[in-house]
């Protein structure tokens, strides 16, 4: 059976309020062992109402056998999703894929400098209007 069928014919017991995309919201969890049509192996598909249009489809293979284990998944997924998050803007805002350096230390090192400066810009975008570097920096 495809997994979008199988998460349409299933509904969220779960509730779990949770902060995505700027909004709150109120996901209903619910899960389901599968198997991958190429693998042998089970896997738990973690299905996420009430966010999207469709159901999210999150796939693990840690073993869920009760309510705290669905929530705990879904948990660390978005926990780990704001992180993806932090490394996509690093690598399209900022071409981070793009610099071409031979050494770890100097990756490192340009990673630093990267994120002072994001961080720089985010503290910078929470002042007042009346900043005079932020208005210095803005104006041509």
């Amino acid at each position: 059976m495809p997994a979008t069928q199988l998460g349409n014919q299933r509904k969220g017991k779960i509730r779990l309020p949770l902060y995505y995309r700027c909004k709150s919201h109120d996901a209903y969890l619910s899960h389901v062992k599968v198997q991958i049509t190429a693998s042998r192996k089970d896997i738990y598909l973690v299905l996420v109402y009430g966010i999207t249009k469709h159901p999210m489809m999150l796939a693990t293979n840690k073993k869920i056998c009760s309510k705290e284990a669905v929530l705990k998944v879904a948990k660390l997924y978005f926990s780990r999703w704001r992180i993806e998050e932090y490394f996509r803007c690093k690598k399209q805002v900022f071409h981070f894929e793009g610099f071409r350096v031979r050494k770890l230390r100097a990756i490192n090192a340009l990673n630093f400098y990267i994120t002072l400066y994001m961080a720089f810009l985010a503290h910078l975008s929470m002042k007042p209007e009346t900043n005079a570097l932020k208005i210095s920096m803005l104006l041509p």
